[in-house]
């Protein structure tokens, strides 16, 4: 004969055990954490989406890392928008210029649940380094870092060909793209407290 008390309280188990089951989720992570005022555009909203992590240190490696997420970068004057890169309209390009036969400059990008880190390595004179997201019409947002007559490191972004502004990092240091806290899922929160009610319901009837 089956146990209905105990069957009930499995159930109710099972509801709770589900909504703390991890699952592989993706993390949000904010793209442009620098100050950039921009000919009167102040508003900048970039983020990336990815469920990826692990460590990228070849071109091809951080370039399909990049453009295998969903991605959104939208800068505003507060009426328009006047940039809009997506994952529809705009691919991830790094870009190395260097000295014939050098072999030290290279990329570096690592991906955690805390954030996207990404560091250059531009060791001899007259060596640069660039992450290019853009699009077809010159629009685009960019981490640089420069080793020439003045060392200096940006990030920066750019409507058109005659239309840009950056915002200056220390040379060599990396760029940190950090994670954006995740919000509960309403649909996680709604079964577990399914769940805890089961337990209260059945607990309930048992003392009765």
């Amino acid at each position: 004969m089956v146990n209905l008390a105990k069957m009930k309280s499995i159930f109710a188990t099972l509801l709770v055990t589900t909504a703390f089951t991890p699952v592989a989720e993706a993390n949000l992570y904010n793209l442009a954490d620098f100050n950039l005022t921009f000919n009167g555009a102040s508003y900048l909203v970039a983020t990336l989406e990815t469920s990826q992590a692990g460590i990228f240190n070849t071109e091809t490696a951080i370039e399909d890392f990049l453009n295998s997420s969903t991605y959104s970068v939208i800068l505003s004057n507060g009426i328009n928008q006047i940039l809009d890169l997506n994952n529809s309209n705009s691919v991830w390009d790094l870009v190395f210029s260097f000295e014939p036969n050098d072999q030290t400059t290279f990329a570096s990008l690592v991906a955690d649940s805390n954030a996207i880190t990404l560091t250059f390595d531009t060791p001899m004179e007259v060596t640069e380094a660039r992450l290019f997201l853009r699009n077809s019409s010159f629009g685009y947002i960019s981490y640089f870092q420069a080793n020439n007559v003045t060392d200096y490191s940006f990030f920066d972004a750019q409507i058109d060909p005659t239309t840009n502004a950056f915002s200056s990092v220390n040379y060599g240091s990396s760029f940190v793209m950090p994670a954006i806290t995740p919000v509960a899922e309403p649909s996680n929160v709604v079964l577990f407290l399914s769940g805890l009610a089961a337990l209260s319901f059945f607990a309930h009837r048992r003392q009765s």
